[in-house]
């Protein structure tokens, strides 16, 4: 349960904020009153303007303006094409179907190879869609290919 004085301290704390940031936010004389007796308060707003001051101070590196092209027109270019993915399911689906049709044609009795088989496959497949998912790549923009 927040008291009068809480709601009032976060009122003045709220109007503080909004005044370094710019807001155009008259300072009521009640503020003021309550600065006067609310050391907490003056403690809180000190420590804003002196954040701010810090965040203003900081200078801030902007990105270049085309970076998106050149990451786009990698992406673009490792696309692989979609035949590749359709011949890949495809033989999925006929690895399953024959793996299914021999464990009810034969009664396959080891239960472990019904779930690692098929696994392995989707694993083995996978592999070969994606590449080698634990080689690293390093990515290297158009830009500063040239550069280098």
């Amino acid at each position: 349960m927040t008291t009068g004085r809480d709601q009032k301290c976060d009122s003045v704390q709220l109007a503080a904020m909004a005044r370094l940031d710019g807001e155009a936010i008259p300072a009521g004389s009640d503020d003021e009153a309550h600065l006067a007796g609310c050391e907490q308060c003056r403690e809180a707003i000190a420590r804003m303007t002196r954040l701010h001051a810090r965040l203003d101070a900081l200078s801030y590196a902007s990105a270049p303006t085309n970076l998106w092209p050149a990451i786009h027109g990698r992406i673009a270019r490792r696309r692989p094409s979609s035949a590749p993915e359709r011949v890949a399911v495809a033989a999925l689906a006929a690895l399953v179907l024959a793996w299914r049709t021999a464990q009810l044609v034969f009664d396959v009795p080891v239960p472990i190879l019904n779930a690692l088989v098929p696994l392995a496959v989707v694993i083995l497949i996978g592999w070969w869609i994606a590449g080698d998912p634990l080689a690293i790549q390093s990515v290297v923009l158009e830009g500063e290919q040239e550069s280098a």
